[in-house]
């Protein structure tokens, strides 16, 4: 027996998943040690990133000399818990800081001159950008022409020149040596706030976990490194209850008395706080996240979720048309779009289409002589360098590997659309996928007498789960679906619970080969990737 082996035993993980580490590129005693104990300890300091001691100076003279202070936040869950976050933390360092968030309809994505002019109007000394501003390079200018500094926290992709700002705050940096770049918008806004709190004053910033663990796992960033750790510990605390706007949102889908797991997060929460945006209010998600008040917890609640159903409804439209438009299309296509479209839901109808057919996709909305997209990507692939490739076309793009914005006239989206759907189908060919088709490497072959208690609780060891981290995939043969109101996969006198969705066009009562991986959110339940 190997040492790594003998690790995984001695750790208690069932052997069944002893192929699921080598998988994820985890092949020694220590880092397994790091994944199946993660501990606070083991982040990074925050002054290993560049211009974390200036940021750190500027926002202590602030608080000092009582400026006022702007949080300039975005729409989506990124945003909202960035920008929460910073003014959470504000508020214990004395601070009543006021926020600015784009309307996700009228203003598109990243700082924009309304916000600096509103800045100014009330009195702004300076601006603290989170998940965006580091390619603002104009609206920076103009901040400083009006006499406003701005430090700027993001994650995206930095351009060809860097905005002059007093401190940026992004590992994305060049001749940055922050060990870990793949941070979430407020993955790197909690890494300014530990500057600034210091080692000594944490506990009170630990407690935002949740608040992170919320950004970092809707906004699909790597679940490794320092960001596995915010989601481990912020889960935990999510469960504790001690945001009064979470908890009013856990009571209202009946979380409270259930184990919440990346999945309560990725499917009940996040969609919930991203329709405010998707709508063009979130400052609704903002509110809640900041309430002290359950009485206005419960009625912002009330609120998200009528917008919520709402979305869904546009969703659901928007959805059944590109599929539709995709499947007509006698070339394959990549990009979609269409002027009926509604802006605020074209990054979870990409995230569909990307769903269904296991390719990138980018979804348009045209409104007059513009386009507004929105784009999603599978792992390999770079939707960036894709759209790099295309950059002259574009008024204005951004984002990171595996999602984007685009803004572009309507008149160039034929030649987009050619250029991207080339480059897309040029890296499916060389990253062996096939078209159309779901795909799953499979880390071992699963018997339903593999599934005890020793089998969930390693489960339960490992998660969470999520991109870069992804659950164990297993092949499970010449089993059956059995049952109709509530199906279940069977193998000789074994049984287990099967995800709905998963089985619509499955034969039932029929022997055959299936594969996907375990969900414990509430039970465990199969969840079915693909069949044969």
């Amino acid at each position: 027996m190997s040492e790594f082996k003998r690790c995984v035993i001695n750790e208690g993980i069932h052997p069944v998943l002893i192929p699921f580490f080598k998988n994820r590129g985890i092949k020694t005693c220590d880092a397994l040690f790091k994944i199946l104990h993660p501990d606070i300890a083991q982040l990074h300091s925050p002054f290993l990133m560049k211009d974390m001691d200036r940021a750190v100076v500027r926002l202590k003279k602030a608080i000092s000399h009582k400026e006022k202070i702007l949080v300039y936040g975005d729409y989506d869950v990124d945003g909202i818990t960035s920008t929460a976050l910073l003014l959470r933390m504000l508020k214990e360092l004395g601070n009543e800081a006021l926020y600015y968030i784009p309307n996700r309809i009228e203003d598109g994505y990243g700082m924009n001159t309304e916000g600096i002019k509103y800045a100014k109007e009330k009195g702004i000394d300076l601006i603290i950008t989170v998940d965006c501003g580091i390619k603002a390079i104009e609206q920076i200018k103009y901040a400083h022409s009006l006499g406003i500094d701005v430090v700027i926290t993001d994650h995206h992709l930095p351009g060809d020149k860097l905005p002059p700002a007093e401190a940026i705050l992004n590992p994305h940096r060049n001749n940055d040596d922050y060990p870990f770049k793949e941070l979430s918008g407020v993955g790197v806004a909690f890494k300014f706030l530990q500057g600034v709190f210091g080692a000594k004053r944490q506990e009170s910033l630990l407690w935002n976990l949740d608040l992170v663990a919320l950004g970092t796992l809707a906004d699909l960033v790597y679940l490794n490194d320092e960001n596995r750790i915010f989601v481990k510990f912020g889960l935990r605390i999510l469960e504790k209850g001690k945001n009064i706007g979470l908890y009013a949102l856990k009571e209202q889908i009946k979380l409270l008395s259930r184990k919440i797991t990346e999945d309560s997060i990725a499917f009940e929460l996040a969609p919930r706080l991203n329709s405010a945006g998707r709508l063009g209010e979130a400052e609704a998600g903002v509110k809640l996240l900041v309430t002290d008040d359950i009485k206005m917890g419960r009625k912002l609640v009330s609120k998200i979720e009528t917008m919520n159903l709402t979305r869904k409804k546009i969703q659901n439209r928007m959805v059944s048309e590109a599929i539709n438009i995709i499947r007509m299309n006698i070339e394959p296509t990549n990009v979609v779009y269409s002027r009926d479209w509604h802006r605020g839901v074209m990054g979870i109808v990409a995230s569909r289409l990307v769903e269904e057919f296991n390719e990138p996709f980018v979804v348009f909305a045209v409104d007059r002589d513009t386009a507004y997209g929105s784009g999603r990507s599978v792992d390999p692939i770079n939707i960036m360098d894709i759209l790099d490739e295309s950059k002259e076309l574009f008024l204005k793009y951004g984002g990171h590997p595996q999602a984007c914005g685009i803004t572009i006239e309507k008149d160039k989206l034929p030649e987009f659309s050619k250029r991207f759907t080339q480059g897309v189908q040029k890296r499916l060919n060389n990253a062996s996928y096939s078209h159309g088709r779901k795909n799953a490497k499979i880390d071992n072959e699963l018997v339903l007498t593999d599934i005890d208690d020793k089998f969930i609780n390693s489960l339960e060891i490992l998660s969470p789960f999520g991109e870069g981290f992804s659950p164990p995939v297993f092949l499970m043969k010449d089993v059956k679906i059995c049952g109709d109101k509530n199906p279940v996969v069977c193998q000789e006198n074994r049984k287990i619970k099967v995800n709905r969705f998963s089985i619509k066009n499955i034969p039932k009562n029929r022997n055959i080969n299936i594969i996907g991986h375990i969900d414990l959110s509430r039970e465990p339940v199969f969840r079915i990737i693909n069949f044969w």
